[in-house]
């Protein structure tokens, strides 16, 4: 069966994914050892110290763990920095590219007016993401024009801002001059994806759901993106015939590295559509 990826938006209670690991018996809090925020561990050593949000299923509980921002958003890159989450750079059993950590590089756009100064941290993006994540197929590597009007409307940095990164209407992360008010925002997993199903399944399943933030956790972009998935909503084609051989998902659910897709695990997947909780 053929599938395309199609974003969907989603809430607080928006999935409740089962993971291969069982919930805190303690609440969400989470204890931050200092020696997960050391970037400078081997990345062998590294993978060998799980941080404790790798053993929470439940989103709301998650959600409550991740540091926000100013406005409110959960802040991905103090969680990363904080040692809170320590993704791996690349799938079980393939060698990570080339680190690009430390790549400095960052640089302000300046406006006419100092309040819309925008600054682009390059040292930030690197640490999720290879430099062909974004180059040249978004961004030319010099003179890219950027405006709002083509970021809000899902261009240049609007690729990623909104349908798996902080909005572009948490204007202070990026207009660092500006003064607004804080906790404005309430904080989502974003990025959840669903799968359009083949008409001719001769079956009869939920289509399957897609959770970015429990793979966010424990992966960063460049271990999927875009050698396995290109990042962009319809690109990719997947079949359960490609995943039992190994391909696309099956790469690493094969019930070694992550739970297995064959029969028994289907609603791992191929699960009902969540109802949101009043008020939300």
């Amino acid at each position: 069966m053929a599938i395309a990826v199609a974003v969907l938006a989603c809430n607080r209670r928006a999935l409740n994914v089962f993971l291969d690991v069982p919930e805190p018996e303690s609440g969400p809090e989470a204890t931050l050892d200092p020696a997960l925020a050391d970037a400078s561990l081997p990345q062998a050593v590294a993978d060998t110290l799980r941080p404790d949000i790798e053993s929470v299923a439940d989103p709301d509980s998650v959600i409550a763990i991740l540091p926000k921002d100013n406005a409110g958003n959960i802040d991905w890159v103090t969680a990363l920095r904080a040692g809170v989450i320590r993704p791996r750079a690349a799938p079980p059993g393939q060698e990570p590219k080339p680190s690009t950590e430390g790549f400095g590089f960052d640089f302000v756009y300046q406006a006419e007016t100092a309040t819309f100064d925008t600054y682009f941290p390059h040292s930030t993006h690197v640490e999720w993401l290879g430099c062909e994540s974004c180059h040249p197929a978004i961004f030319p590597y010099r003179n890219a024009a950027i405006t709002m009007q083509a970021i809000n409307g899902g261009e240049a940095c609007g690729e990623c801002h909104g349908p798996v990164a902080f909005s572009a209407a948490t204007c202070e992360r990026c207009h660092r001059n500006m003064e607004l008010p804080a906790g404005r925002m309430s904080p989502a997993l974003i990025g959840d994806i669903v799968f359009e199903r083949s008409a001719n399944m001769g079956f009869d399943l939920p289509p399957a759901r897609f959770s970015h933030w429990s793979h966010r956790i424990r992966y960063q972009c460049k271990a999927c993106h875009p050698s396995s998935f290109e990042m962009e909503s319809g690109a990719n084609v997947v079949t359960m015939a490609m995943i039992s051989e190994g391909e696309s998902c099956g790469a690493c659910h094969n019930g070694t590295d992550a739970f297995s897709s064959g029969f028994g695990e289907c609603n791992r997947c191929h699960a009902p559509e969540p109802t949101a909780s009043p008020g939300e």
